[in-house]
């Protein structure tokens, strides 16, 4: 479903911290409703409201629902976790979520958050670290470099967007064998299934809460104002993400990327940064290149040179 025109009107009511499009909710159970999300401080009794303050129960031809919100804390942890783990040269864990390649040069390098490869100040340059966990020790491995990252908001095909993205090198060429390696990518869609596999929390599955979801990022000692991101609800009651999952590439059904987690809330849900501004941020491609186009562009690149 293509997301309609917000109701832009909405936020002259006193209290509205941001609108989102997604499912309604009843009792904090997810419908199968499309329905404006419409996210306050707190919840106040209609009662006691002024008329000017009252949500209208629908808006744009769909329902409205009022629902209290509170900020996204950045999910890496204070101790590296085993699984798909990495850290960055200052100690910050987080997750491997995919591998990519750069648009240009067609070199395979690893994806995951600013804040985990860029955490606590490490820099373009510094070691990634691949970390495994054993019953007796954890064993640090060099992984790669950092080399470019973004955390902010963005403007991408017209659309604001908060983005919390970063790309290392790869200390050595890729074999990918996982299950959890993209194919390609998508946009997601509300109450689409998805699932991740995280280094704190494994193979999780949720739904699509909400696909314009605004939020509050809480990371290290600043916050941003996130516009538009994905809401996961764990279809379950373990929760969708956790401490040491940030990083983790978030996939539907056919296999495609539609999201970067980056954190998760008080309730147990995920908060992820759409794919597509992502992508764009870092000048990559989920899309392995063939042997030829590689010796192609390969081959371009030494032209320029010698020129």
């Amino acid at each position: 479903m293509k997301q309609p025109a917000i109701p832009t009107h909405l936020y002259s009511c006193k209290g509205v911290a941001g609108i989102g499009f997604g499912l309604k909710e009843t009792a904090g159970l997810l419908t199968t409703q499309p329905a404006w999300r419409v996210y306050v401080h707190k919840k106040i009794p209609v009662a006691e409201l002024p008329l000017c303050a009252v949500i209208p129960e629908n808006a744009n031809g769909f329902p409205t629902d009022v629902i209290e919100i509170s900020a996204s804390v950045a999910c890496h942890a204070k101790m590296p976790l085993p699984g798909m783990c990495i850290a960055n040269s200052k100690g910050v864990p987080g997750t491997l979520g995919a591998y990519a390649w750069k648009k240009d040069t067609q070199e395979p390098v690893m994806l995951s958050n600013y804040h985990v490869l860029f955490g606590l100040g490490a820099a373009e340059g510094d070691t990634i670290w691949k970390v495994n966990t054993t019953e007796s020790e954890r064993q640090f491995s060099i992984a790669g470099k950092a080399e470019l990252g973004r955390i902010g908001n963005i403007r991408h095909s017209g659309v604001n967007y908060y983005v919390d993205c970063a790309i290392a090198s790869c200390h050595e060429t890729p074999v990918i064998k996982t299950a959890h390696q993209p194919l390609t990518h998508s946009e997601a869609q509300p109450g689409e299934t998805v699932y991740k596999y995280g280094a704190s929390t494994g193979l999780t599955q949720g739904i699509v809460a909400d696909a314009s979801y605004p939020d509050i990022a809480a990371v290290e000692s600043h916050s941003f104002d996130a516009q538009n991101q994905l809401l996961i609800r764990s279809n379950s009651s373990a929760p969708f993400s956790g401490s040491g999952d940030s990083g983790s590439i978030v996939l539907n059904a056919k296999k495609q990327a539609v999201g970067l987690l980056w954190g998760t809330n008080m309730r147990g849900e995920g908060i992820a940064c759409p794919i597509a501004p992502v992508m764009f941020s870092m000048h990559i491609s989920f899309e392995k290149p063939s042997a030829e186009g590689f010796l192609k562009k390969l081959l371009n690149r030494f032209t320029q040179k010698s020129d």
